[in-house]
């Protein structure tokens, strides 16, 4: 794992999840949606059955789950639930933001910024 995380990969996306989960097979055409317009990124796949006590510290109770950890980081930005491609494309970027220390406002938030 420590030749992972010493990578030049842009982020890990562990993907947490069951064979019989009905979530789980509705989310993963969304996520293999992510992943191509990411391609620089590594897609992990876990059988939360398999690995009980989680990843990085992660350890979820609904699957799906998903992890997002940015390159030389150890813990990443979390999620539980099924969630599309464009949900995805905001759960990285909240990792990335966290991880350089910046706060992700709503869109809301920042047009009022941008008006002031």
């Amino acid at each position: 794992m420590g030749a992972v995380m010493d990578s030049k990969i842009p982020f890990r996306l562990y993907f947490l999840h069951q064979p019989m989960c009905g979530a789980c097979a509705l989310a993963k055409p969304e996520l293999v949606k992510f992943m191509r317009s990411h391609p620089e990124g590594l897609r992990v796949d876990i059988h939360a059955g398999r690995h009980p006590r989680g990843i990085a510290g992660f350890k979820p109770k609904a699957t799906p789950s998903y992890l997002i950890i940015p390159s030389g980081e150890k813990e990443g930005l979390p999620h539980e639930g099924p969630l599309a491609a464009e949900d995805l494309e905001d759960l990285l970027k909240s990792a990335r933001g966290a991880q350089s220390g910046e706060e992700e406002g709503s869109p809301e938030e920042k047009e009022g910024e941008e008006e002031e």
